[in-house]
């Protein structure tokens, strides 16, 4: 079912991001044709779209109360849900790579970039993101000139919450992990799962990261990797680790919905060569 949809819609892009916060849906940047230009650009603008009501969504233009990040594309914005937050990282501008950092606080409706202390990663777009409580992992992505990426990082964001004016900048770490993980590649998706007690020793839940696809400079990617974040090591146990996708796959969107007995990962789009575009939803 198509719904209808009120206000005024974005101009058609690629390479944005689209976060869901509560009941509404944050689309920041991307490459497009705006206001009638003869040819595309990058673009900087967030547009807020209400999905209160599923039979009719409503678009709107978020005006800009603060400084606002420098127009980009290809870059992720993950959804630190406790804080109502947005973290946006990386992405480019035509030929500049970025590795800024910053939140935008759906309540309060502003931008705010993040000072960060130590080395950070190298810039870089075509990444994939997800936060897993007040932490955000970064893996992969293209830093230009044939440079593709396999590393992992890491910042804890809850220093940055207001209330704690006197805490430390947050730190970059670079993880350094057990076992055999995935080959540099980009344009990979990366979500978020847990493990219950009832299936471990453990006496709590513990998070994992699900990387699928992506690929490099010469090919393209099904394959499947587990990090258990509690061990900081590649789940590469035959009864633990995920089998090849059903075919090669980039650029898709992949969540993980947390569903009775087990987990469920829901696969969106994406493509399998330059130009084979997917429509399909796989779930697994």
């Amino acid at each position: 079912m198509k719904p209808q949809l009120k206000g005024t819609s974005p101009c058609a892009r690629s390479g944005h991001s689209l976060s869901v916060v509560g009941l509404k849906a944050y689309m920041f940047g991307g490459c497009g044709r705006q206001d009638g230009a003869s040819g595309p650009s990058t673009l900087g603008d967030l547009h807020v779209l209400d999905i209160s009501n599923p039979d009719l969504l409503t678009w709107s233009q978020a005006e800009a109360t603060s400084t606002v990040p420098p127009a980009r594309s290809r870059h992720t914005a993950s959804v630190w849900a406790s804080a109502k937050k947005i973290v946006l990282f990386g992405g480019l501008d035509r030929k500049t790579r970025f590795a800024d950092l910053w939140t935008y606080d759906t309540s309060a409706r502003a931008w705010v970039e993040i000072v960060t202390e130590g080395e950070a990663p190298p810039p870089r777009a075509h990444h994939c993101a997800t936060m897993v409580g007040s932490t955000l992992y970064v893996f992969g992505g293209y830093g230009g000139n044939g440079k593709v990426y396999s590393d992992i990082w890491s910042i804890d964001l809850a220093p940055e919450a207001p209330d704690e004016e006197d805490a430390p900048a947050p730190t970059w770490t670079c993880m350094q992990l057990k076992g055999k993980g995935p080959s540099p590649r980009f344009d990979a998706s990366m979500t978020m799962y847990e493990i219950g007690a009832e299936t471990t020793t453990k006496d709590d839940d513990f998070p994992k990261l699900c990387i699928l696809g992506g690929r490099d400079n010469i090919q393209y990617y099904k394959d499947m990797f587990v990090l258990d974040l509690e061990s900081a090591s590649w789940d590469d146990q035959p009864h633990n680790k995920p089998p090849p996708f059903n075919y090669q796959i980039s650029n898709q969107s992949s969540v993980a919905i947390e569903s009775v007995p087990n987990w469920t990962l829901f696969n969106f789009g994406g493509k399998r060569d330059q130009m084979a575009f997917l429509d399909a939803v796989d779930v697994f």
